[in-house]
């Protein structure tokens, strides 16, 4: 009995902890009104108002899931719960503190990500209701929505492609700055977990909670309007991320972009107007034919809009495209890599000489204003992700007994609080699911998994109330390490050994001294106030060698 006590109270200070540490949450709204040539992002084009209201009780029906199963822990009554509840009760917490736990996360995300496809797609009523029933940290909102009239056309219907969104948190198979496949996260307003049903103009009510630090919105040309906006406002959303690729007509065609210049200063133009005053947009390079000089004039477009933030990312051809179809075909030559190489660096001259922070491998930023949200990513931190195709990353046990999708290999069994005594309700349920894990879940940093990308499987699993887990996988401590790193290296900052060594009890040199002598020698990395950092050049070669580290 007393090891149970003892179990639960290491739960209680590891769940404590996380919320000091800070949690993301990415929502994926996987729908656009065309594909552009290079997205290979789970998200489907032209689909309606049937689909998206599907989707959108898929999305509530999936956080009621979480929220359940954290909170099964709430209810558990077996060996020394009483001496670990009384000891709780001292120090003046709530006796249900597993779902306390779960909901107090819930209502203090430090950022909340929309992303996909294009969030802005979807119709405004659906929308609304999606920020009122996921849980976001906002101030009250009131939102007036009413559903337009059957076979009405609306803005959203008329809008946009999606852009070539960031995706931090994994490394692409390219050059640096092609955008990689992770999956971060975001949500919107609402009592957590509480599902909202809304009648034809009915209100919808959000209630108030902590704002989080940063709430991003992916968003398109042609996609926003000023109710929209207006709506994401009083949701809580502080920051707007939209794709301009270019500012070139003819090259926004050959993209597949469903916008032109124009619309960008429009829609930019209805942002800044509707109050958002942290705004990032999206350049692509390595364009077929583009000169030096027609780069340097993008960037110094780019610059006219004064935004607070700029994401670059290298044309990259990838599957299933239909830039590799044209590849296959022999009709798309991309720039090549020297061409590439110098483009890369004359933004690097022109945006910091802008007053621009080169802070991580393919993002710039005005001080004070990196994304918040993708740093979680590159500083390997943990984060919920919601919806078809989103990946997420848990602490150790936070997944427990889910009993779905496939994990890779018998330690991500354990971890995940598969076999034997795993049942809801039972002690391995509660150390395990409860919030963080404890002894039994220390050979694993975290859990990693991604949900279903195919739509209608998503849809399915979530119906039929399981959480639609495609893969899991336990991040050990030395997968952990080595992600860390690799990770650590896109940041400008880099890795400091000290802190290294706090964070896993293992002394940076003594691991990889070889690795970093060596990579120090090349020029990739350079020793400054106490960092190991990324030289630009380490980041033009960046792919090659960072793996080595794995």
């Amino acid at each position: 009995m007393m090891n149970e006590a003892i179990m639960m109270s290491e739960v209680i200070i590891m769940n404590e902890a996380a919320k000091k540490q800070g949690m993301g949450l990415y929502v994926h709204i996987p729908f656009c009104l065309s594909r552009c040539h290079y997205c290979s992002f789970a998200s489907s084009a032209g689909l309606g108002r049937n689909w998206q209201e599907r989707y959108k009780k898929g999305l509530l029906q999936e956080w009621q899931l979480y929220r359940q199963h954290w909170g099964n822990a709430g209810g558990y009554n077996g060996p020394g719960a009483s001496a670990a509840l009384a000891e709780d009760e001292n120090q003046g917490r709530p006796q249900d503190w597993a779902q306390d736990w779960s909901q107090d996360w819930a209502r203090n995300w430090d950022t909340i990500y929309f992303g996909g496809g294009t969030p802005t797609y979807l119709e405004e009523d659906i929308l609304a209701e999606i920020l009122a029933g996921l849980p976001v940290a906002a101030e009250k909102v009131k939102a007036d929505v009413r559903r337009p009239a059957v076979g009405a056309k609306t803005k959203a219907s008329q809008g946009a492609a999606k852009a070539m969104p960031a995706r931090p948190g994994a490394v692409a198979a390219g050059q640096p700055g092609v955008a990689a496949a992770g999956k971060p996260g975001a949500a919107a307003a609402g009592k957590p977990g509480a599902a909202v049903v809304c009648q034809p103009g009915a209100a919808v009510v959000c209630q108030p909670g902590v704002a989080p630090r940063e709430f991003t919105v992916e968003a398109n040309p042609g996609t926003l309007s000023e109710g929209k906006l207006a709506l994401l406002r009083k949701a809580g959303c502080n920051r707007l991320s939209m794709g301009a690729q270019s500012f070139d007509d003819q090259y926004l065609a050959w993209l597949g972009r469903g916008h032109r210049a124009a619309d960008f200063r429009r829609a930019w133009e209805m942002a800044r107007q509707a109050g958002f005053r942290n705004m990032s947009l999206d350049l692509i390079y390595g364009l077929p034919g583009q000169s030096l000089d027609h780069w340097r004039q993008t960037l110094e477009q780019a610059l006219a809009f004064l935004p607070e933030h700029i994401s670059l990312y290298q044309l990259n051809i990838e599957e299933e495209t239909v830039l590799a179809r044209r590849a296959a075909a022999g009709e798309t030559c991309l720039a090549d890599e020297e061409t590439c190489r110098r483009q890369y660096l004359l933004a690097h001259e022109v945006l910091t000489r802008a007053g621009f922070s080169h802070y991580e491998i393919s993002n710039y930023a005005l001080p004070g204003k990196e994304s918040r949200h993708n740093s979680l990513y590159w500083r390997n931190g943990y984060y919920l992700g919601l919806g078809a195709g989103a990946a997420g990353y848990l602490p150790a046990g936070a997944m427990a007994g889910t009993g779905a999708g496939n994990s890779k290999g018998g330690e991500a069994r354990a971890a995940a609080g598969e076999g034997a005594g795993a049942g809801a309700g039972s002690a391995t349920d509660l150390i395990l699911g409860a919030g963080i894990g404890t002894v039994r879940a220390q050979s694993s940093r975290g859990l990693r998994y991604t949900n279903e990308a195919d739509l209608a499987n998503y849809l399915s699993a979530v119906e039929q109330g399981r959480l639609p887990l495609a893969e899991k996988e336990a991040i050990t401590p030395s997968l952990g390490r080595q992600e860390e790193l690799m990770l650590a290296f896109r940041l400008q900052q880099g890795v400091e050994p000290e802190a290294f060594r706090q964070r896993w009890g293992l002394d940076l040199w003594q691991a990889y001294g070889p690795l970093l002598e060596q990579h120090l020698a090349a020029g990739w990395l350079q020793e400054a106030a106490g960092r190991l950092r990324p030289t630009i050049e380490g980041w033009l070669a960046y792919n090659y060698w960072v793996q080595d580290y794995f």
